[in-house]
């Protein structure tokens, strides 16, 4: 392989071992933006999804005492019935939020504990 190949393939590898993806772009009202605040405060690495039904998809992970902030999928935006997930990566202990009604504009803040099932949410709508 030459050269720039190998540099190539380092920097494609280097970027897929990066350090999850954070956003911290404003949440206002009109911006067609939600995000969700994950303080993780267990000693445990936490995948975050949004559930529809039986159906959850990931948004993104957070590590052990580590807070980060993850886009919510605007598809998902202003439909019912969503709620937000943390599921431990070793054990698969979860916490689920009540079903809700998320709008673009609004922030969501996710306190994660352990042990897990006594974590909490917070919503702050953007008013609409």
């Amino acid at each position: 392989m030459n050269k720039p190949a190998i540099l190539a393939l380092l920097s494609l590898s280097l970027t897929a071992c990066a350090a999850p993806t954070q956003y911290h772009a404003a949440s206002e009202p009109g911006s067609g933006v939600a995000i969700a605040e994950i303080h993780n405060d267990s000693p445990h690495n936490v995948d975050v999804y949004m559930v529809r039904g039986a159906f959850p998809v990931r948004i993104g992970s957070v590590p052990a005492q580590r807070s980060g902030a993850l886009r919510l999928p605007r598809a998902y935006l202003g439909t019912e019935n969503i709620a937000i997930e943390a599921r431990a990566f070793a054990s698969g202990e979860a916490y689920r939020s009540a079903p809700m009604l998320i709008m673009p504009g609004d922030r969501i803040t996710l306190q994660v504990l352990s042990p897990i099932a006594l974590s909490s949410l917070v919503m702050r709508t953007s008013g609409w």
